[in-house]
């Protein structure tokens, strides 16, 4: 389906408030963890979101969904024998007021959000949906679209020539830069995102798609595999990729000649919509779907997600639809989960089109084993370190932490108090856009065994994002630091007990690009 209209809103008045202008708020309480991995090996998908469930008898207000709050469990998706929900609304990412009354409407919130955006004008990357959304306490999901939607060719139903959005000339080396530049970006967010990249290649109306523009399905394979390759080589591992084709209809490029492989590729997804009049017979999830989900069943293992899907009423038989589409759901062990198409555009596709569309939608839900945010937590089998991060009900909810953790490390939960003992004398020596921090350990305490520290910068009085150390050493490594801005350090003990108050500032320090040489020519006895 053609999102012309649902990318970034041209107007983004107060986009940085609320959850970018938080900071954290030791006093109010943090539990939890969220570990995510990304594993290539074929058959391996293991990814964490940050997650949690409000019952449908308790939600009371949209904002009431959406809050910021203390978190214990995050699930791995997929979860092995259940189907997880995402959602897709106006100006999703931008704005999380439809994801909110989405999430009011049928109970429960989801678990991804996918929002859209294109490759024209070449955009600066910009972390605001995706930390909207996980604050939120969902996984992002983009929908990467390599063209220029605000062009008139985007505006016509047809095949869309645009010939600078040809595969060749998507890898001549001109989107070099802008696609590195979207890589580092999503590596820096540090959280699982799912990126479903050129969806609908069979189809015709993309300039990326196989049959138009010059292109082929080898050509489509090789830029499929360019892109990837890209984010792989600036370490972009937190990246679900998602292959996303529309279903097959007649004239659709075969699905199998634009596969790029087992090693490209984590999760299949599938577009399929009920459009009602163009379906007028009774609706079937098999008719749709059916066709689709047997071919991919012949070309990979690989989970299965229904990447978009909604049903119309223009033949009066949405509510039909509904009810057919969660059986189809429950009957393919092989589907993951799946992202509703919330919005009126061409058709109302909303839930709530009806009393008795969301009514079916909500029973729907209760037929299926529904992935939740209850699910005890897992780690991957890899002992590979593990990116985390840890949220709170405080200010700052769903700041990314450096945590150094060992992947055996179960859920961790934390509780804060000030009555518990402060390091003291606490040091820092400038680095490149870093510092190195150290301190003396608080004196033992009966009961109460000291399992790691926080460390945490302020710029003048204003607390930045801190840093966790899961390990007694009294000297760290404090990363992600503008070089000429000054900084001082506390420092708060984590006890088996509890975690103590922070400890004094240290004396202020301005890293700088030239203080790791400084450091170096130190240690190498020169002046």
């Amino acid at each position: 389906m053609h999102h012309l209209d649902l990318r970034r809103p041209r107007a983004r008045v107060g986009r940085l408030v609320a959850i970018y202008l938080l900071v954290l708020s030791l006093a109010a309480g943090l539990t939890g963890a969220i570990i995510s991995r990304h594993d290539f090996v074929a058959g391996t998908h293991v990814a964490a979101g940050p997650v949690s469930l409000v019952p449908s008898s308790k939600v009371s207000s949209a904002s009431s969904v959406m809050a910021c709050r203390n978190i214990s469990h995050y699930p791995i998706l997929p979860q092995s024998g259940k189907i997880f929900m995402g959602v897709t609304t106006p100006h999703a990412g931008w704005s999380m007021n439809g994801t909110a009354k989405f999430s009011q409407q049928v109970g429960t919130q989801p678990l991804d959000v996918m929002f859209y955006a294109g490759w024209g004008g070449k955009p600066a990357f910009d972390a605001t949906p995706f930390n909207n959304i996980h604050n939120a306490g969902m996984m992002p999901m983009l929908d990467w679209e390599p063209w220029n939607y605000l062009t008139p060719s985007a505006t016509t139903v047809g095949k869309f020539n645009q010939s600078n959005f040809s595969d060749a000339s998507l890898m001549s080396g001109s989107y070099l830069g802008f696609i590195e530049s979207w890589a580092l970006g999503i590596k820096k967010l540090g959280y699982p995102v799912a990126l479903s990249f050129a969806h609908e290649m069979n189809g015709n109306w993309y300039p990326w798609a196989a049959s138009v523009n010059g292109n082929s399905p080898a050509s489509f394979v090789a830029l499929w595999k360019y892109v990837h390759d890209i984010f792989s080589q600036v370490g972009a591992n937190n990246v679900i990729w998602v292959w996303s084709p529309n279903v097959s209809y007649p004239g659709s490029t075969t699905l199998s000649s634009l596969w790029p492989g087992s090693n490209y590729v984590n999760w299949a997804g599938v577009v399929g919509y009920y459009w009602g009049s163009a379906n007028a017979s009774t609706p079937s999830f098999s008719q749709i779907f059916g066709p689709t989900l047997s071919q991919i069943a012949k070309i990979t293992n690989k989970p299965v997600m229904i990447t978009e899907t909604a049903g119309s009423n223009s033949s009066g038989q949405k509510i039909q639809w509904m009810s057919s589409f969660f059986r189809g759901l429950a009957s393919h062990p092989q589907i993951i989960g799946f992202n509703w198409f919330n919005i009126v555009k061409h058709h109302n596709w909303t839930v709530a089109s009806s009393p008795g569309a969301l009514n079916a939608f909500r029973n729907g839900l209760a037929t299926i084993s529904l992935a939740t945010f209850s699910n005890p937590h897992q780690i991957g089998a890899s002992g590979t370190t593990l990116p985390v991060s840890i949220k709170g009900s405080g200010n700052n909810c769903g700041k990314t932490i450096a945590n150094k953790i060992s992947p055996n490390t179960k859920n961790s939960s934390v509780s804060w108090t000030g009555t518990l003992r402060s390091p003291v004398s606490v040091k820092a020596e400038p680095q490149n856009s870093s510092a190195v921090v150290s301190w003396s350990a608080p004196s033992a305490q009966m009961s109460n065994q000291i399992i790691g520290y926080i460390v945490t910068p302020y710029l003048g009085t204003i607390e930045q994002p801190p840093s966790i150390f899961k390990n007694i050493a009294t000297t760290e490594h404090v990363t992600d630091l503008t070089n000429g801005d000054s900084y001082t350090f506390r420092v708060a003990a984590m006890y088996s007990g509890g975690v103590s108050a922070k400890s004094a500032p240290s004396a202020a320090i301005v890293p700088s690009i030239t203080s790791r040489l400084n450091i170096s020519q130190s240690a190498m006895g020169k002046p």
